[in-house]
């Protein structure tokens, strides 16, 4: 990992501020939501978020993207957040919620669910702009699962390995959730998500095509 550069303030809830309102990414350990300790910012201007836990080793990566468009396709701004979670020693993380939802003060007036093939997204737009916010669904973080890929072994199943179907990705008004199952010893989560943002074009798909992004291509990106 790069060498930070510039400590930033203390206590700073981590957001990106979009031209639709100020959208925040948190995470929670049962219901309880965590907050960075410090934050830095790095050489090629990705912040990174610390969080200094007695149970757990938790950071946020936050960092602008240039993503790779259909021709003809292009986005006003777009930036990526990923957590990366995992226990201390020989505990286990028994359930964590990972959010990026709007804050008051938001100018969008329409909201619609836009998903497609691992991708779990909504649409926000007012009559000036279109915003999507987007991340992997459950087919896609159960396919990451079975690689070794950053997706807990207990992810979509209980227990006793039997397969569920609690272990969903939400989408609303409010954004979206990433509910996450028991996190054994050893093992890392990495969750992300995508916000892209252009001026309103009738039929014009290109925050949609920003938002579906690899995680690992989001760490690559920053530099990481």
């Amino acid at each position: 990992m790069q060498q930070p550069i510039m400590q930033e303030q203390h206590g700073i809830a981590p957001q990106i501020h979009t031209t639709l309102g100020t959208i925040q990414l948190s995470v929670s350990l049962s219901e309880q939501s965590l907050h960075p300790d410090r934050s830095y910012t790095l050489k090629n201007d990705t912040l990174l978020y610390v969080y200094h836990q007695d149970t757990l080793e938790c950071e946020l990566i936050l960092c602008q993207l240039n993503p790779e468009l259909p021709e003809g396709m292009s986005v006003e701004a777009c930036w990526a957040a990923v957590f990366r979670i995992k226990p201390k020693l020989d505990g286990a993380i028994p359930e964590c919620t990972f959010a990026a939802n709007w804050q008051e003060g938001y100018t969008w007036t329409d909201y619609g669910s836009d998903t497609g093939q691992n991708l779990e997204a909504a649409q926000y737009s007012n009559e000036v702009y279109r915003l999507h916010l987007g991340t992997q669904d459950r087919d896609m973080l159960m396919l990451r699962r079975d690689q070794g890929d950053g997706v807990p072994l207990l992810f979509g199943q209980d227990m006793h390995g039997i397969s569920n179907t609690d272990s969903k990705v939400w989408s609303s008004k409010y954004g979206l959730q990433v509910p996450m199952t028991t996190i054994a010893a050893g093992e890392l989560c990495q969750i992300h998500f995508v916000v892209a943002w252009s001026r309103m074009v009738e039929d014009d798909a290109s925050t949609w095509f920003a938002v579906d992004q690899l995680t690992e291509s989001i760490v690559e990106a920053a530099g990481l």
